[in-house]
């Protein structure tokens, strides 16, 4: 998966030129890091993922995106709707400030999972800051961690501030399948971080994209 390093105000128009550019090389996991949601409209996000789902995108990596603190709850909504017939099966958004997004972003995001998750390989929130989740947040998260049958990366969410949290989200219901979703998790969380590191340290020396400037 290539990383692009996104100026946070991409153009829509720059945007559609870097996915299909993407595309046209056959690429199926498209990244997106420090671009902002929240500089699009409703409906160029239902567009943009019209063209995911037209064009078989199987993963999507958003990190640094200040998706929680600046996405509005009907473009949030609106991105997980558009999301449910796609071919979309590993959805990573690492580092977003999800903590400060509202019930209804939350259940908007467990509603798609409960949809898609026979189609789902890997779903990660991780330094989110998960903790501090609000009693209503917490539980829709616990039904979404619970609910995931494919590895769900939340271990680095600062959860040495509420162990009792951390119990909840990971007692399992199903010992035999939790040791297992355990073990794909880790090994998942380990060539994930190797993967990111390899990806961003091409773009240090092979120089920043086009779209930064």
């Amino acid at each position: 998966m290539r990383n692009f390093l996104l100026n946070p105000l991409t153009s829509i128009d720059d945007l559609e030129k870097y996915i299909n550019e993407e595309l046209e090389q056959g690429k199926k996991e498209l990244s997106f890091l420090n671009l902002r949601l929240n500089a699009y409209t409703k409906e160029q996000i239902t567009d943009f993922l019209n063209k995911i789902t037209q064009a078989g995108v199987t993963s999507l990596y958003f990190k640094g995106n200040e998706l929680g603190s600046t996405i509005t709850p009907e473009c949030w909504i609106a991105f997980f709707d558009g999301l449910v017939d796609s071919s979309v099966e590993k959805l990573l958004m690492d580092n977003n400030q999800m903590h400060q997004l509202d019930v209804e972003s939350w259940v908007a995001m467990d509603n798609f999972i409960e949809k898609c998750n026979a189609r789902l390989k890997l779903f990660s929130l991780q330094n989110n800051d998960l903790v501090q989740l609000c009693d209503g947040k917490h539980e829709v998260l616990n039904r979404l961690v619970h609910r995931l049958d494919c590895p769900c990366l939340i271990s680095f969410n600062n959860w040495h501030k509420n162990l009792l949290r951390w119990d909840e989200l990971t007692t399992p219901v199903n010992t035999n399948r939790a040791l297992l979703l355990a073990r794909q998790s880790i090994l998942t969380a380990r060539k994930t971080q190797t993967d990111s590191a390899r990806v961003e340290d091409e773009e240090l020396t092979g120089g920043s994209s086009s779209l930064s400037h």
